[in-house]
């Protein structure tokens, strides 16, 4: 058992993540003096040994004489300063994955403290009174110990890990407490955590969090403040099996709020697509009954039959693509069309991101994920205007829900609008569901990603005070248009003369399609590990891009792809290096800093991959391993980006690290506009290397 000084948070929350790390009890003295309470307070527990965790003056002789008199006393987690109070200080097998706080930075020890103690890690909290040297040997004795960082400058000691060490370091970000906290519990949730049992904490003070922490690794749980509790249940699609708060001043009536912010999702549409699977030349759709349906019948994007039958499945030619399900009765009457939307599924290795969906004009969209049953993933929604100026995607994009299920309904939204929805898999285990198996830190985060375009175009102001109805298009005999299908979809007619004199071959009239890949870094200026070689200014800072999402922001690269179609079909192709700055700064937080160098690497880290090009269709991929030429150690950022478009559905597809932050966009000749495709998500969770939780991210989204 660990027993932590009397009235001392801190020296509470290290032994709670020792506790953690040796699966035993920690608890808090209840005096500093008072040898009998204390003897009172630890009987019912019977511990064989106490570890003293704390400051030497927190403990009085008296009581040490106390304790020794009925138990075994261990005193080496008794130190002057925080560093000592941990098992890492030592025990060097405890140093595999070591996450650092600092009492000077507002939130830092607290989010430290409950990703510690709920993963098993060892916490090191500093207080400005530490030294580099013991800093030093806790973090940087072994090449394989992961450090997390919690907030810029929490690492007090310039010289406490080497320039190797960057490809072990994460940081965690904590100018919003909201998001840093949605980070870590994101962290816990891909170790297996459930998603569906919370442990709340009445406030974010460290001995609530840490007993929280404590609590929820004991029971598979994740543990969160009130505040992020009570958002947390209101995305929860499916009940919480086990709410539960501790710490000073729980209550019943927390854990109340917590299960009453559950919200009542919609239900499954009555007509809806079920299923999906793929053959060597087609490719089948299981969808429910409608009743009184005789016949059932698949239309491509240009309105044509591809496909008929008087069951509930259907098989069509080809790739998996969306087409429009077309139900009639025995006497032709028309009862119906439902949109069917899928991202790319050629083969069953494409199965664990692939998603479909569908829609009618009497019903909301339905999504179904046919990756890995029972895993936690999290629904996001990108709304995306088909006229005007496109918003700021982080603007637009809304957390829906959190699901085991393998469906998910959303409510009824706007019709004028395009819509994406990326499925987030935040675990690889099963028991992050509640289901039986093991749990573990996952290395892959995948995303799935499918678009449901808009069913109606939106009117002017002038015509909306006047009355006048939206346009709608007709959709009931062809499978509907995202923005980027109504550029790919233009039906060419073979026989008609142009301007030229010459006749047009498909795709002659189809505009050209251009998309923007770019990595960057949101943050202005970002830490890592290394020496600047200036006494007066050892901190080791580079320039970031400080931006949020942005077609013509700032890069660490860019590329673009142009897509010509028709007889004279062709892509061109384009890449940028971005520069990269290093800066030396007195403090450790990133201030009082002066430029030291700037380089920029060889653009021949970047590719353009296996293009190929038809009339009507493309193919090709971004292949990249980015280095920063100022930092030799710092590993390179990689991506592998796969681009499919042809008239029944345009997909993107691929792999990239973590960190930093990705982006896609397109735009058409005369457009005049950049559209968001796919951006990254938990850029805040990043990893360096491939021992961290989810550090590769792998997405497949239809646009």
């Amino acid at each position: 058992m660990f027993l932590a000084a009397s009235a001392d948070e801190l020296a509470y929350a290290v032994a709670a993540a020792n506790a953690s790390q040796t699966n035993t009890i920690a608890i808090v003295a209840s005096s500093g003096s008072d040898g009998g309470a204390v003897l009172a307070q630890l009987a019912p527990f019977a511990p064989d040994t106490i570890r003293l965790v704390g400051r030497p003056a927190s403990f009085s002789p008296s009581l040490l004489q106390s304790l020794a008199g009925a138990y075994t006393v261990d005193d080496d987690l008794v130190a002057s300063t925080p560093t000592g109070w941990t098992l890492a200080a030592t025990e060097p097998s405890r140093r595999e994955r070591v996450v650092v706080g600092n009492t000077t930075i507002a939130g830092s020890v607290e989010i430290a403290t409950t990703l510690a103690v709920a993963t098993g890690a060892a916490l090191l909290v500093l207080d400005g009174t530490d030294g580099g040297t013991e800093v030093s040997a806790i973090l940087d004795d072994t090449a394989n110990t992961q450090v997390t960082i919690v907030g810029e400058g929490a690492l007090t000691a310039a010289d406490a890990l080497g320039e190797s060490a960057v490809n072990r370091v994460v940081n965690i970000p904590i100018s919003d407490l909201n998001g840093a906290e949605r980070n870590v519990a994101a962290q816990i949730i891909g170790a297996g955590a459930s998603v569906r049992k919370i442990v709340a904490a009445p406030s974010r003070s460290t001995a609530s969090l840490a007993s929280a922490a404590r609590i929820a690794r004991e029971f598979g749980a994740v543990p969160m403040s009130q505040a992020s509790a009570v958002t947390y249940a209101g995305l929860l699609a499916q009940p919480i099996t086990d709410v539960s708060s501790t710490g000073v001043g729980a209550t019943e009536t927390l854990a109340a709020a917590v299960e009453d912010a559950q919200r009542v999702f919609p239900a499954l549409p009555a007509w809806r697509v079920t299923d999906t699977a793929t053959g060597a030349d087609d490719f089948s759709i299981s969808y429910t009954a409608v009743p009184g349906a005789a016949t059932y019948t698949a239309y491509d994007g240009y309105g044509e039959p591809v496909a008929s039958s008087n069951t509930t499945t259907l098989v069509v030619p080809g790739v998996a693509s969306a087409v429009a399900i077309v139900a009639e009765s025995s006497s032709f009457d028309y009862l119906g069309t439902l949109q069917y939307k899928v991202n790319e599924y050629r083969t069953e290795a494409d199965r664990p991101t692939a998603v479909i969906a569908s829609t009618s004009q009497a019903s909301n969209n339905s999504i179904v994920f046919l990756g890995a049953a029972g895993l936690p993933r999290l629904v996001t929604r990108t709304a995306i205007p088909i006229t005007g100026e496109m918003p700021d995607p982080d603007n637009t994009t809304t957390e829906v829900a959190i699901t085991c299920a393998p469906t998910f309904t959303d409510d009824v939204l706007d019709p004028t609008l395009q819509h994406q929805y990326n499925l987030v898999t935040l675990s690889q285990s099963p028991t992050a569901c509640g289901q039986p198996g093991s749990a573990g830190d996952a290395v892959v985060r995948d995303v799935g990603g499918v678009t449901f375009p808009a069913t109606e175009y939106p009117m002017l102001g002038a015509e909306r005070a006047n009355g006048i109805a939206a346009s709608t298009p007709d959709v009931d005999r062809a499978a509907s248009r995202s923005l980027v299908q109504q550029a790919i979809a233009a039906r060419a007619n073979d026989t008609a003369i142009g301007d030229s004199g010459r006749a047009f071959a498909p795709g002659d009239d189809w505009a050209p399609i251009r998309f923007r890949y770019q990595a960057f870094i949101p943050e202005t200026i970002l830490w890592a590990p290394g020496s600047t070689g200036s006494l007066g200014r050892p901190w080791q800072y580079f320039g970031g891009d400080g931006r949020s999402l942005d077609p013509n922001g700032s890069y660490r690269y860019r590329q673009d792809a142009t897509v010509y179609f028709g007889s004279a079909h062709n892509i061109s192709y384009t890449e940028w290096m971005g520069t990269s700055h290093k800066y030396a700064c007195r403090w450790p937080n990133g201030t009082d800093c002066v430029h030291q160098q700037t380089a920029t690497a060889s653009t021949s880290e970047l590719t353009l991959r296996a293009p190929s090009h038809t009339n009507t269709s493309a193919k090709f991929a971004f292949t990249n391993a980015a280095s920063n030429p100022l930092h030799a150690a710092a590993p390179a950022i990689n991506a592998d980006i796969g681009f499919h478009l042809n008239p029944g559905g345009t997909t993107i597809r691929g792999s990239h690290d973590s960190m930093p932050r990705h982006e896609i966009w397109f735009t058409v000749e005369g457009w005049n506009e950049w559209y968001h495709a796919y951006s990254s998500t938990f850029y805040t969770a990043a990893c360096l290397l491939d021992v961290a939780p989810a550090c590769t991210t792998r997405f497949n989204v239809g646009i």
